[in-house]
């Protein structure tokens, strides 16, 4: 019941890529998270636990931010970090966020903690650009960016 609520509730507060101020968000949204026509070559490894349907949405982003290599907190470094919301913390967001590295955060409406964790994250001052598409986050580290939280409608009917 408390992921349904969140659900309709992040669908009522979210915008679409036309509801962003950000240049840079809103040019990853058209171009990356409402696009279906995007042709990657390949798939990108580390996505195994990503269901399918989401999946294909961040493919296009990180094929966007011209990122190929995915990885979690027992493997070795690449280009973004993919993290449960439950395990997310100061320390890992200071060690793995960049300007050249991705944070990918799973489940930020899976429980209460998880979105607390979530929130927690958005406000920490590595981060300044935070993205909530409800069934993942993406955590943003970008130099003369100005800190800026977006919740966008995740794109249930593109596949």
């Amino acid at each position: 019941m408390f992921t349904l609520l969140q659900h309709i509730r992040h669908f009522i507060r979210s915008n679409s890529r036309h509801g962003t101020h950000s240049p840079f968000v809103y040019a990853l949204a058209d171009q990356a998270v409402y696009r279906s026509s995007v042709s990657m070559s390949t798939e990108l490894k580390g996505l195994e636990t990503i269901p399918q349907h989401y999946r294909q949405v961040l493919l296009r982003v990180l094929y966007y931010c011209n990122k190929e290599k995915v990885y979690d907190l027992q493997k070795e470094r690449g280009d973004v970090l993919l993290v449960k919301a439950e395990e997310l913390s100061k320390k890992i967001i200071c060690q793995h966020l960049s300007d050249q590295a991705l944070l990918i955060v799973d489940g930020i409406y899976k429980s209460k903690r998880s979105r607390y964790a979530w929130q927690c994250a958005q406000q920490e001052d590595q981060v300044t650009v935070s993205i909530d598409l409800f069934h993942f986050g993406i955590l943003i580290s970008r130099t003369g960016q100005v800190k800026e939280n977006f919740e966008l409608r995740y794109p249930f009917w593109i596949r």
